[in-house]
């Protein structure tokens, strides 16, 4: 409607396969809306999707044009003067919760009323933490975000490597002063946005398969380990395995897809030739 009464094109930047996400979680409306989605698609002028995984949906199930398709994807801006601050924001955590020197420390972030993060809270308590238990690894894990039902933060504050911390108003002091964020992420779509932003801090990624969707392993390196799908066993080795010392930097091609600047200029040639 708005097309036809501006004269204007339409242009969509779609976050996710939202009918199949809908899926996901267990909506019963969501054959509806993947109806009412590809429609909308179709009717655009262009489509820009997140990933390249979404794109490829889209043109082989709703059969849309590829010229009338692209991947404009998540992006970040930081400078390289982050590498120098990470070792005292790691102490300022360690001393500020009282953390043993000796602790590695992972992050776990995001909406926690979201249901993909719900069921990755139960998956940190009750099938990582017994097995890293057993592992006798030393480490916390932070839980940070807003929205955290008061039954799950009782449940969280009962386990003694977990601590909580609500939002925060700076996440990159806790992107900074971790080690390692991990993703045990099995629902949803998209791109992970907090992966995108624990990369571009240099902090290393262990992540699901799903978790990890639309993020490339060429240009991640060995900063992102990838764990199929609900192996548990398999992650928390991952988890007890990791050395923070022994890390290197985000590889230079990852800032080169995922800065801002680039992602504009791309998008842009693809509005030129609307």
């Amino acid at each position: 409607m708005l097309r036809f009464f501006t004269g204007k094109k339409l242009v969509i930047r779609s976050h996710n396969i939202e009918a199949y996400r809908f899926r996901d979680l267990q909506r019963p409306f969501w054959k509806i809306y993947y109806r009412y989605e590809r429609f909308v698609h179709r009717k655009a002028d262009h489509n820009f999707f997140i990933t390249e995984e979404d794109l490829s949906y889209a043109l082989d199930n709703w059969k849309l044009g590829p010229q009338k398709s692209s991947v404009v994807t998540y992006g970040v801006s930081l400078d390289s003067a982050i590498l120098d601050v990470k070792p005292t924001l790691r102490k300022r955590l360690v001393e500020y919760f009282k953390i043993p020197h000796n602790c590695t420390l992972f992050l776990f972030n995001g909406t926690l009323n979201y249901t993909p993060n719900i069921d990755a809270l139960h998956v940190i308590v009750y099938e990582l933490l017994p097995r890293l238990r057993n592992h006798r690894l030393s480490f916390r894990i932070f839980i940070c975000g807003k929205n955290l039902s008061a039954q799950w933060e009782k449940v969280l504050k009962e386990q003694p490597e977990l601590i909580v911390t609500g939002f925060v108003d700076d996440i990159s002091i806790f992107m900074s002063g971790t080690d390692c964020s991990i993703n045990p992420v099995t629902l949803g779509g998209g791109i992970k946005t907090k992966l995108v932003e624990a990369l571009a801090y240099h902090q290393t990624v262990i992540s699901t398969q799903t978790g990890a969707r639309g993020i490339s392993l060429q240009l991640t390196g060995a900063k992102m380990k990838i764990v199929p799908d609900y192996d548990w066993e398999l992650f928390a080795n991952a988890m007890s395995n990791f050395n923070p010392y022994q890390q290197g930097n985000t590889p230079a091609p990852f800032f080169e897809r995922y800065h801002w600047p680039a992602i504009v200029e791309k998008a842009l040639v693809s509005l030129n030739r609307l």
